[in-house]
């Protein structure tokens, strides 16, 4: 299989996945919208393994650390800073969305120490 097939691949997967999801949500059956994912990444696993040519190679790896990394600054910086925002909302009569922002901001402290963690594990093992 070459590169342009695989693309045709994940993108009919993943369509087919997306509108399963739907289907399934709205049909009361949510529990059969993880069976779908998991069908969906069991066929794309398939697919990449047929396909002849390398797709992936050291600059896209690079290229998606730095993606992954800024992304998770942008969304932990915005998740603390609504969260902050939303309590402080609530104190001044709006008690409604102290509860959100309360989850905001503690969720942005656990994705803040699980890439501690993260960082600690392979600056470990690594030894950079």
């Amino acid at each position: 299989m070459n590169e342009k097939n695989y693309m045709r691949c994940v993108l009919l997967v993943g369509a087919g996945v997306a509108a399963l999801v739907v289907l399934t949500v709205m049909s009361g059956y949510p529990v059969l919208s993880l069976v779908a994912v998991v069908g969906g990444m069991l066929v794309i696993y398939f697919c990449k393994t047929r396909v002849d040519v390398v797709i992936v190679d050291e600059r896209a790896y690079k290229i998606g650390e730095q993606a992954a990394r800024r992304t998770l600054q942008v969304f932990a910086i915005t998740n603390g800073v609504t969260g902050a925002f939303l309590v402080l909302l609530s104190q001044y009569g709006h008690p409604e969305v102290a509860q959100v922002g309360l989850t905001l901001a503690y969720s942005a402290i656990a994705l803040l120490m699980l890439y501690s963690l993260f960082y600690r594990y392979y600056n470990k093992k690594y030894g950079i």
